[in-house]
């Protein structure tokens, strides 16, 4: 009885995350076209130009890619790490391949257990992999904030999650702490949903 109340649970806060996400869309940017490519439109997001292009600032963007691979001296895993997050975070939805970059970033990390902006990467894509089992994808950003306590981004991914399952206390001191490190609100549920900590600072 337990076990099926806590996976009815986590299924419909994965549903609550999907309508959060798509709802949020035209504020992120995911679903606008893409600049220098086919058919993009007015609306199209800057991108760095990259084959697998990433938006240049903001949540997964080249900015962030760039300031995460700076951490990393071995050419080859700052190689293999780009190539995950690109397939992670790309604008160009056709070129996302979470599964590919799931196992790539499980053997980066075998090698490289303390680097935690693969953990980060590794919950977005573990999420889009498997929506209906969010526990898997928190604890792996649960993983990312012990490792890099300042890591903005890792917060604010813990904070939106939180927002749909329902653990608002635990969601609210995390989107507390990304704001404090400058981390864009570009899914606005800091207005949906923790109004009351923003009225705080």
């Amino acid at each position: 009885m337990g076990k099926r109340h806590t996976r009815r649970r986590w299924i419909l806060a994965a549903a609550a995350i999907a309508i959060l996400a798509g709802c949020a869309k035209k504020d992120s940017g995911d679903a606008a076209p893409q600049a220098g490519r086919p058919g993009a439109g007015a609306a199209s997001v800057p991108t760095d130009g990259h084959a697998v292009p990433l938006k240049q600032t903001g949540l997964g963007s080249a900015s962030e890619l760039q300031r995460e691979l700076r951490k990393l001296s071995n050419a080859t895993a700052a190689a293999t790490f780009e190539t995950a997050f690109r397939q992670t975070f790309t604008t160009d939805k056709s070129q996302r391949d979470y599964a590919t970059a799931r196992i790539a970033l499980a053997d980066f990390i075998m090698a490289n257990p303390t680097f935690a902006p693969a953990y980060r990467t590794l919950a977005y894509a573990e999420f889009n992999l498997n929506p209906a089992d969010p526990a898997a994808s928190l604890a792996e950003y649960d993983k990312a904030v012990a490792l890099e306590p300042e890591y903005g981004e890792a917060h604010y991914a813990i904070a939106f999650m939180c927002a749909a399952t329902g653990e608002r206390e635990k969601g609210a001191a995390h989107f507390r702490k990304a704001m404090q490190l400058g981390v864009p609100d570009e899914r606005n549920i800091g207005a949906n949903f923790y109004a009351d900590v923003i009225q705080t600072h």
